[in-house]
């Protein structure tokens, strides 16, 4: 088995009034960091997940969230779980 490297960045943005979810140039977030987009992954309420190129690690999965959806409590949760399951072979490293 390949030795696998996952590096996931989370994005969060303020939609503008009266703007739809449709209009947001997701790519062009991700170019203001300094992210190459390559392809959108997945797509949801909360957001859009892109494929993108980051220059430090490579291939990187990037999470863009609607800042009225962010809550940073599932961010914290999430962090303590992935510390608490470092030997977890089902839990990638990231």
């Amino acid at each position: 088995m390949p030795n696998l490297f996952f590096y996931s960045k989370i994005i969060v943005f303020d939609i503008l009034f009266n703007q739809q979810s449709s209009e947001v140039d997701y790519e062009e977030i991700l170019r203001q960091q300094e992210f190459v987009p390559i392809r959108p992954l997945g797509r949801g309420a909360y957001g859009i997940v892109y494929e993108a190129y980051d220059q430090e690690y490579g291939i990187v999965a990037v999470k863009i969230i609607k800042k009225e959806k962010f809550d940073i409590r599932e961010l914290e949760a999430s962090e303590i779980i992935h510390k608490e399951a470092q030997d977890c072979p089902f839990i990638m490293d990231h």
